[in-house]
């Protein structure tokens, strides 16, 4: 019984390709693409505050970024990106 998410651009409600949105992350913070792992594990981090319904541009969201990684780490860099570029929904889903 999964909490999932999707991250759609501002003016969309179609979901972005996570693999999409790690390479632009990987650019900003100038920083070559893993063929694996996302950068800084922000999949498993902030997507993982987002599924349990933290929402993209929401306090309790930066407050949580904030106390895991604090200002100016990349975690909160990809945050600020991810917030200007787009939104989230969360859902839970039954098997």
């Amino acid at each position: 019984m999964p909490n999932c998410f999707k991250i759609m651009e501002k003016d969309s409600i179609e979901p972005v390709i996570f693999a999409e949105i790690d390479k632009k992350l990987c650019e900003m913070l100038e920083v070559p693409e893993h063929p694996e792992f996302y950068v800084a594990a922000w999949v498993d981090t902030i997507g993982l505050m987002i599924s349990i319904g933290k929402q993209l541009g929401s306090e309790e969201l930066r407050e949580s970024v904030r106390k895991m990684s604090g200002e100016g780490s990349d975690s909160w860099k990809i945050l600020m990106y991810l917030e200007t570029n787009y939104h989230s929904d969360a859902w839970y889903q039954v098997k």
